[in-house]
């Protein structure tokens, strides 16, 4: 936890208002553009590790998969509660062709979660739109829902 505490530190001083939970205009118009536009959803599980801090005010990393994922975003399964529009770090830990990748942190930023059977459903977009997040979201593919 210690590399992943060390990184949400560093990052701050390059992206106060997305850490600090404050919104420039600019921001929001992005934000705003993003909820609008659906992105195709494709069922993936790829396995990534999340850290930041809960909705109880305590930092934390966990290991998870990926329910389904999109070029600017993903939905995954916590054992915490995240609070909406907070900031995450996710770190893909390995290809789906079980290939390790070089760690590479992307923020994101949590638009909604969910209480299910077993823990919380959380959907993040990320905050750094010139990041590819996930090199295994494929060019053409048959994205969730789609015969």
């Amino acid at each position: 936890m210690a590399g992943t505490s060390l990184a949400l530190v560093s990052l701050a001083g390059t992206m106060p208002n997305a850490l600090n939970n404050t919104t420039t205009p600019e921001a929001a118009k992005v934000t705003t553009e993003r909820r609008r536009q659906r992105e195709p959803r494709f069922p993936l599980a790829i396995h990534i590790e999340v850290s930041g801090i809960d909705g109880s005010g305590q930092p934390f990393y966990e290991n998870t998969v990926t329910s389904n994922v999109s070029r600017s975003g993903c939905r995954f399964k916590l054992s915490r509660q995240l609070d909406k529009d907070s900031i995450v770090a996710i770190r893909v830990l390995r290809t789906l062709a079980g290939k390790a990748v070089e760690p590479c942190l992307v923020m994101f930023q949590v638009m909604y979660t969910q209480m299910e059977k077993e823990g919380w459903a959380v959907g993040a977009w990320t905050l750094q739109s010139d990041v590819t997040w996930c090199s295994d979201i494929p060019d053409d593919p048959k994205p969730e829902g789609a015969e």
